[in-house]
């Protein structure tokens, strides 16, 4: 999906947690493009509560990227 071209061979990402609250996590990732550009996520986890992947954080969403213009 062209939304998240920019993560193959991205040059850096930083990640910043923002809320965790009932086996919910939410972080912000800010990716430095191959090219400069720079673009953040919002992006959600959720802890597993049974099976075999039970206490796994699993990616239930990952926001369209919200672009910030070039690295300077």
């Amino acid at each position: 999906a062209p939304n998240y071209k920019i993560l193959l061979g991205h040059r850096k990402a930083e990640i910043k947690p923002v809320t965790e609250e009932g086996g919910v996590a939410t972080f912000e990732v800010t990716v430095v493009g191959a090219e400069g550009a720079v673009v953040i996520y919002s992006w959600s986890l959720q802890k597993v509560d049974e099976g075999d992947q039970k206490g796994a954080w699993m990616t239930t969403s990952v926001s369209p990227p919200v672009g910030m213009g070039n690295e300077i």
